[in-house]
């Protein structure tokens, strides 16, 4: 008998690629990239606070506890902040952009807010708690290359590089062939000595899971 490898070696030279189409996102799901996506823009775009607290400059916390006059806030969705003055903080929230000036974010657990003025009672360390400005990815960086599956988690990639269509290998056709003269099609009474043809539907939701169109 011969191995799968064999097989597969012995029939590929009669399949070619039905070409391409574009699609938008969704419905791109499960087909074959048929161009290299690279990435639009920096991810993040922005420096952000990967934690709820206060921005601040190392320099002005390395000695604690200290007090720091707290001037603004940074909200994700919101206005930029100010530039942040030296010797004070900004509230900040997660997702939200650093203010000019800030280096470093000091998670609300380890402060005190107190009048205007907060105290910070844990030790920092420069940059903690920042997420940089293309940490995650670099505009120009390659998303998915060329033949790459695209299933939920590149979808989710593609979205937030505000990718909304993609050009996909076309879904291959493949036959499905039963042959038994015991076998019934669904939706037909059972007759003695016969049994439904279920092997054909099996192999047609592996064929449409494998992104092809079952004939």
């Amino acid at each position: 008998m011969r191995s799968i490898t064999e097989a597969l070696e012995g029939m590929m030279d009669a399949f070619t690629p039905r070409g391409t189409e574009r699609l938008s996102l969704l419905e791109a799901r499960a087909r074959f990239a048929a161009e290299e996506l690279t990435a639009r823009y920096d991810s993040p775009p922005f420096d952000n606070s990967a934690m709820d607290g206060y921005a601040v400059r190392a320099e002005d916390v390395v000695d604690n506890p200290v007090t720091l006059a707290v001037n603004g806030e940074s909200r994700a969705g919101g206005p930029l902040p100010d530039q942040l003055a030296p010797g004070t903080a900004c509230r900040i929230f997660t997702g939200a952009p650093m203010p000019e000036g800030a280096d470093t974010v000091v998670m609300q657990e380890d402060t005190q807010a107190r009048d205007g003025s907060v105290e910070i009672r844990a030790d920092v360390k420069a940059r903690q708690h920042v997420r940089r400005k293309g940490s995650d990815l670099d505009e120009g960086g390659v998303l998915l290359a060329r033949g790459s599956w695209i299933g939920p988690g590149e979808i989710a990639l593609l979205a937030s590089q505000n990718i909304d269509a993609v050009e996909v290998y076309r879904r291959p056709r493949v036959a499905v062939l039963s042959t038994g003269d015991e076998l019934r099609e669904l939706g037909t009474p059972p007759e003695p000595g016969m049994i439904y043809n279920s092997n054909a539907y099996a192999l047609a939701a592996q064929i449409e899971d494998l992104g092809a169109e079952p004939v």
